[in-house]
């Protein structure tokens, strides 16, 4: 009776049976992971364009930047971004903006035409470069302007102290004016190497087929190597 039992548990049909709502369920179960990843992508291939950037930190050029901050707005990458959100305009290129925990902003342009995505793409860039460009020429100006004051103010007679206190306000107004030089001052742009070209992106429908067949592929190999696990256990 107990070996009657242990072979109807073990039954090709009942084990095919159960093999197959597993390989199902899995394939399932990837048709909706990959149907939620992939939410950004077209369904028919496009050109894409992206742009990944930040905004500097001003507070960590100068200690004690609440000296020169008053009467100035901060614009840092959260308001960069909601004041790119109010220049996207609907058109044939599709444009999309979003804002992660580590103040990263992602401009995503894309569009059947590669020259016009990444024309778009890289005049709102510009856009977000011109806006901070003169943001943060006007409080580097005041930061410098502050500093030195501050360096003509300081007593001729000095102790270990103020000498001290000298060298570091001289720090200060180097980082200021190096960073104030040129180049990228303002926007940190994360995939530069990337840029300006635009790439094609693949098909939604075919990422979601693929990853199901893959798990299909997967589960069925898997339920294989169990079934010959499990004959050898018994026939042992």
């Amino acid at each position: 009776m107990v070996n009657d039992k242990k072979k109807e548990s073990c039954s090709p049909t009942m084990g095919s049976k159960g093999s197959m709502l597993w390989i199902v369920g899995i394939t399932l179960a990837m048709f909706i992971i990959s149907f939620i990843v992939t939410r950004d992508l077209p369904w028919k291939p496009q050109y894409e364009v992206r742009y990944e950037f930040r905004v500097r930190n001003y507070f960590k050029n100068v200690e004690g930047p609440e000296r020169v901050m008053s009467g100035l707005s901060l614009h840092d990458s959260h308001w960069l971004y909601g004041y790119l959100q109010q220049l996207l305009i609907n058109d044939h290129i599709a444009i999309k903006l979003k804002y992660d925990n580590t103040e990263k902003i992602t401009l995503l342009a894309t569009g059947s035409d590669s020259a016009a995505v990444a024309s778009s793409a890289a005049a709102l860039y510009q856009m977000a470069d011109d806006t901070m460009t003169r943001f943060g020429d006007d409080l580097c100006r005041r930061l410098a302007e502050t500093l030195r004051n501050e360096l003509t103010l300081l007593p001729s007679t000095r102790n270990d102290s103020l000498a001290a206190f000298e060298v570091e306000l001289h720090r200060q107004l180097e980082a200021v004016e190096l960073k104030n030089a040129g180049g990228e001052k303002y926007l940190g742009l994360l995939n530069k190497a990337e840029l300006p070209q635009a790439r094609k992106t693949p098909a939604r429908g075919w990422v979601i087929l693929l990853s199901m067949v893959a798990a299909f592929l997967f589960s069925t190999a898997a339920c294989f190597l169990r079934k010959r696990e499990r004959a050898h256990e018994i026939n042992r």
